[in-house]
């Protein structure tokens, strides 16, 4: 006959000894672990049946995520300055055209690139201001994904912020790995030159 867990209920006097024997030799059947296909576990004894939910994990999708195949580049959605969605050869990384019209999301073609000397090269987020400096949103097509090797921007007022970097075959014809840099949405700001100071201009990026 089973045991109840009742009966480990020592009463004063009783030796114990005898009782954690028994508990020890009986414990396997007394309590009976099983799982259901999901996420759910039931845990029978005869006191009655827990059961045990595992808490669905969160799942962190980066924004900018760079993949790279077969000489071309994908980056996934994210935001400049709050709301604006950077482009590739004019269209959003989202392929929702300012008129509203879906179009297939965008690829940069990397094909006739090639990695620096350590076979590396980067895939940025290129931020352009005005001649006078002002703000970025005040220039047509102001925020683009670009690729080089290298991670300075040649022109003064173009910002590089850094979405990935991709390490390529020895032979420098295929990318072999892609690692995440940016993470998530972004925001930018521009310092204009002080000439007189001998301060050139600065572009801040920062995550939000």
């Amino acid at each position: 006959m089973g045991m109840n867990l009742n009966d480990l209920l020592v009463k004063p006097g009783d030796p114990v000894q005898p009782f954690v024997d028994r508990l020890v030799r009986e414990l396997p059947d007394l309590l009976r672990p099983y799982t259901t296909s999901g996420r759910v576990r039931f845990v029978s004894s005869p006191q009655g049946t827990c059961v045990i939910v595992d808490e669905e994990p969160a799942v962190f999708t980066p924004r900018f995520k760079v993949s790279a195949m077969q000489g071309e580049v994908t980056v996934k959605m994210g935001f400049v300055n709050d709301s604006h969605v950077p482009t590739i050869k004019g269209v959003p990384l989202d392929g929702v055209m300012p008129d509203k019209k879906v179009v297939p999301v965008p690829r940069l073609s990397i094909s006739k690139d090639k990695p620096n000397a350590d076979l590396k090269s980067w895939v940025h987020l290129a931020v352009r201001v005005g001649a006078d400096g002002k703000a970025a949103e005040t220039v047509e097509d102001w925020a683009t994904i670009t690729h080089a090797a290298t991670l300075a921007s040649p022109e003064e007022l173009v910002g590089w912020q850094p979405l990935a970097v991709l390490t390529w075959s020895a032979d420098g014809k295929s990318v072999r790995r892609v690692d995440q840099i940016t993470m998530h949405n972004l925001k930018h700001a521009y310092a204009a030159a002080v000439p007189a100071k001998g301060q050139p201009g600065r572009h801040f990026f920062w995550s939000v």
